[in-house]
């Protein structure tokens, strides 16, 4: 069974699920805010999720591709400090 690949960014993806599900602009903090509530589970897909994203990234001398890609990087440093902080205190 072939995966359907959305062509749409991550950041728009990720505005898009948040709007639908909150009602509000997506921001990584409110992904990091949310990423809390996860179970372990379900933070380690997460962070799978975001390793494909990052992998997917074309990285060019185009000042916008590196910030964006700095800006991934930077978040999934973010949640896998968090959610290593999370299993040590078995949450």
């Amino acid at each position: 069974m072939a995966e359907n690949y959305d062509e749409r960014s991550f950041e728009d993806r990720m505005q898009g699920n948040f709007r639908n599900r909150t009602g509000e602009d997506w921001s990584p903090q409110k992904t990091v805010d949310s990423f809390t509530l996860y179970g372990p589970e379900q933070r380690a897909q997460a962070l799978d999720q975001l390793d494909v994203e990052i992998s997917r990234t074309e990285i060019s001398n185009n000042p916008t591709a590196i910030k964006t890609a700095a800006s991934r990087l930077a978040l999934k440093r973010e949640l896998q400090s968090l959610h290593q902080k999370m299993l040590a205190v078995r949450r």
